[in-house]
């Protein structure tokens, strides 16, 4: 469980990082009309997000893809309370959650913990040999 808040406060983490070099790219500049990335940026980040996921849930070790799937629904969780906190103490959810992009980060997040493979124990070969 603790492995899970730690991943995802990282990817917290990384998410920012991701989406502060997408502003750069595109050229937004903190004016007195607040502005967020467009969709596309969103949707950039969405996919370095599903990687990100990915990756943290092959960490992970899940022991099915039910659990692989649960993470990355806590993630998509942690990351909407995140925003939520984020956007509601600086009064700029009207600006963030307008468009279509953002959302794609809360799905991305479980969308990369549907690809890891989960390995089957063999229980053919678990009798003792004498």
């Amino acid at each position: 469980m603790v492995k899970i808040i730690v991943f995802g406060l990282v990817q917290w983490f990384l998410l920012m990082i991701a989406i502060f070099v997408i502003s750069l790219i595109y050229g937004i500049k903190e004016s007195a009309e607040m502005t967020a990335p467009p969709s596309l940026g969103f949707a950039i980040a969405a996919v370095i997000m599903v990687g990100v996921a990915y990756a943290f849930a092959r960490w992970l070790k899940p022991a099915s893809r039910k659990q692989a799937i649960i993470a990355g629904l806590m993630w998509s969780v942690m990351t909407t309370v995140f925003w939520l906190v984020t956007v509601f103490a600086n009064s700029t959810q009207d600006v963030i959650f307008k468009g279509w992009g953002v959302y794609l980060l809360f799905v991305a997040q479980v969308i990369g913990t549907m690809f890891v493979s989960v390995k089957k124990a063999d229980v053919g070969n678990s009798l003792p040999t004498i």
